[in-house]
This record gives structure tokens, sequence and C-alpha cells, in this order.
């Protein structure tokens, strides 16, 4: 039900060629989130080359083993 008032609510049903169709609107908060999260987006690629370069096969380990300390420091955080 959510998901359908979002749709009808982005819909554009009085552009020029009478065909429904999405808005093409990007506010400057779109656009920053936009470039915040494609320079997130590639660094984490550009760590993950770093890491096969120093790590090599052992990559997966330690991603896992990263991955485990970030969970526990947020289980950590939400028992605050």
């Amino acid at each position: 039900m959510m998901r359908a008032r979002f749709y009808i609510r982005c819909m554009d049903l009085d552009n020029s060629s009478g065909r429904p169709g999405l808005k093409r609107e990007l506010g400057f908060f779109g656009a920053s989130m936009m470039g915040v999260g494609s320079i997130v987006g590639t660094r984490i690629f550009v760590s993950v080359g770093f890491v096969v370069a120093i790590a090599g096969p052992a990559t997966l380990l330690a991603i896992v083993i990263s991955a485990a300390v970030a969970v526990s420091l947020l289980i950590t955080a939400l028992t605050l």
C-alpha cells in the first residue's frame, strides 16, 4: 500500500507527451547523497584492492574478521 502511494505521488501526469512517467527531479540533497554514495562505494572497492595486495588469499578471512568486529561494536552500541 505504501509503495503504491509513493509511486502515484512520483508520477508526472501533467507532462506534455500525455504519457505517465516518473518526474525528472533531482534536488541539492539528492545530488549530494548521490555523490557521497559514489565516493563511499568507490572507497570500498579501492580498499578491497589494497587488502588483496597485502593479505593475498586471506582476503576473505580479513573481511570476515572485520565484519565480526563491526557487528560486535554495533551490538555494544545498541545496548547503551
